[in-house]
């Protein structure tokens, strides 16, 4: 079982005189001796360099996934709930 998590950067991007790179992190599970596995990919940031070497990473906030974690947690509060109140009787 083998779970890697890693950064990568995109391929420069030329706008005007600055350069944009695009940063994902990149999540791999894949079990030793099977054919494939998950790979989850997902935009962290953008880095822009300007023509006198200034660097500004702006971060990417992926809200789908902060949307995915509050339905989720949602359906298990109102699972824990009802399990609750259903022992009491």
């Amino acid at each position: 079982m083998s779970l890697i998590v890693e950064t990568h950067a995109g391929e420069p991007i030329e706008v005007g005189r600055s350069k944009i790179v695009p940063l994902a992190k990149v999540v791999r599970y894949q079990k030793p001796g099977w054919l494939g596995g998950v790979i989850w990919n997902r935009p962290i940031a953008v880095v822009v360099q300007t023509e006198d070497e200034e660097e500004q990473v702006i971060p990417i906030r992926d809200v789908t996934r902060i949307a995915q974690i509050a339905i989720v947690g949602s359906g298990l509060l109102v699972i824990l709930m009802a399990w609750l109140l259903n022992r009491t009787k």
